[in-house]
């Protein structure tokens, strides 16, 4: 870009003409139309007077086509805002804007696209240093669509929601959880208590309990009466502790 010379302003006027801002990709020329938007004799005068404000005025043959006056935000707005809000409305019924095509109608032959408006602006007048601020203005206009689109979503998926679907499931949730919290009532302790530590009893001849020890393999001139057991086989002996028969393997 650059058309209308290469200077760079801070405020001030430039002119350039309709065939050269065409070249540029800022003029859209409607199919079917006066061929107007690229003729030499269009005339276009964009003047800043102030920090991020802008005038264009388009005349051809000496003739003023149109007059437009916006701040580089409100192009931005134009952008980026949603359609649905008051803001993006009102700009676009002001500025006699199309989102369809990125346009600003400036005649019925022709129009400017603001996609290619706004860089040529940045560019042009350079010294205004907008880009960096534009760039952030983006990203907030983005993210403040993006939350409206999901805001929107969530109360769409609300009002769709069938209530006697709802209180369905809030019923089966709830019955969910009372049958869970009974099995956890009724169901058993584990014993945490492992099979290697389960205590051994100690009898004598004539069946009477003597003391409980831990289970352990023993010499055979240190086993019990009742009990056969060797270090080195395994071996299943019946031990009787009261009335309660009980059946230990021994492993060595």
């Amino acid at each position: 870009m650059g058309g209308g010379g290469s200077k760079t302003l801070m405020f001030g006027t430039t002119k350039i003409t309709g065939d050269k801002l065409f070249q540029e990709g800022v003029i859209i020329q409607e199919p079917g139309q006066v061929d107007l938007g690229r003729s030499p004799e269009l005339q276009f005068r964009i003047s800043s007077s102030e920090l991020g404000l802008f005038t264009i005025q388009a005349k051809y043959l000496g003739t003023i086509v149109k007059e437009l006056g916006f701040s580089h935000e409100e192009l931005i707005t134009l952008l980026q805002d949603s359609e649905a809000s008051p803001e993006y409305q009102a700009l676009a019924k002001r500025l006699d804007y199309s989102r369809k095509g990125s346009k600003l109608v400036m005649a019925r032959s022709f129009a400017l696209d603001v996609t290619k408006l706004l860089p040529y602006l940045y560019e042009r007048f350079g010294k205004q240093d907008l880009a960096d601020s534009a760039e952030e203005l983006v990203k907030e206009k983005q993210l403040s669509r993006l939350r409206a689109m999901s805001d929107a979503s969530k109360k769409t998926r609300m009002s769709d929601s069938d209530p006697t679907i709802d209180q369905h499931v809030k019923e089966l949730e709830a019955l969910e959880k009372a049958t869970s919290a009974t099995y956890k009532k009724k169901k058993p302790l584990r014993s945490s208590t492992s099979s290697s530590a389960i205590p051994s009893t100690r009898v004598s001849p004539t069946g009477n309990q003597l003391r409980s020890n831990s289970l352990k393999v023993r010499p055979p001139d240190q086993c019990c009466p009742t009990v056969s057991c060797h270090p080195f086989t395994s071996a299943t002996s019946n031990i009787r502790v009261g009335s309660v028969l009980m059946f230990v393997r021994f492993t060595g």
